[in-house]
Order: C-alpha cells, then structure tokens, then sequence
C-alpha cells in the first residue's frame, strides 16, 4: 500500500525537540535580560564619569529597574514556558493570583 508523501509524518529527533522546546521558552527573554544587563552598564558608566550620584533616587531606581528582569525570571520563564506549551489563558489566574500575593509581600 503506497502513502502519499503528504500524509507520511516525519519524526523528530529527541535532541531537536528538547533544544526548540529551550530555545522557544528563552528567546522572549533574551531581550528583557539584555535591556537590564545595558541599562545597568550604562548606569555603572554615568557613575564614574559622575554624572549620577549612586546615592541618588533616580540611579537606584533605575537600577531596580535593570535587576527586575532577572528578580522576575522564573515568573517570565513560567509564563513563556506556558505559552509554548500552548495552555489555555483561563488557567492563568492561577498565576495571577500567585504574582498579587507575591508583590503584596
């Protein structure tokens, strides 16, 4: 009995599947981890040229700001991880719920 090709399904090797389940999860983030990793770089310069103080409000806000990325990693993975297993958004209160309590703290 002769398959079309069309109808014949093509398997994966367990080494693609493991990396572009990675590689799906952590690409999203890679632009938040270097916009704080840059933001901090740039804060770290302005303070020794002294253009900013390191005491001052504005320099430690923005350097919550560039560590917020990575205080919030496993929160973001949880979140690109979901969307790459394609769960359903009404599950995501669970999560909510779970990011309210936690900021309250």
């Amino acid at each position: 009995m002769c398959h079309p090709i069309s109808q014949k399904k093509k398997r994966k090797k367990a080494g693609t599947v493991l990396l572009d389940f990675i590689v799906g999860v952590f690409q999203p983030l890679v632009p938040a981890i270097a916009g704080g990793g840059i933001l901090k770089s740039f804060l770290l310069l302005f303070s020794l040229l002294g253009w900013m103080d390191a005491k001052g409000q504005t320099y430690q806000i923005l350097n919550m700001v560039g560590d917020a990325p990575l205080y919030f990693l496993p929160l973001l993975v949880a979140v690109t991880t979901a969307n790459k297993l394609k769960v359903k958004k009404t599950h995501w209160s669970h999560y909510q719920q779970s990011v309210r309590s936690f900021c309250r703290t």
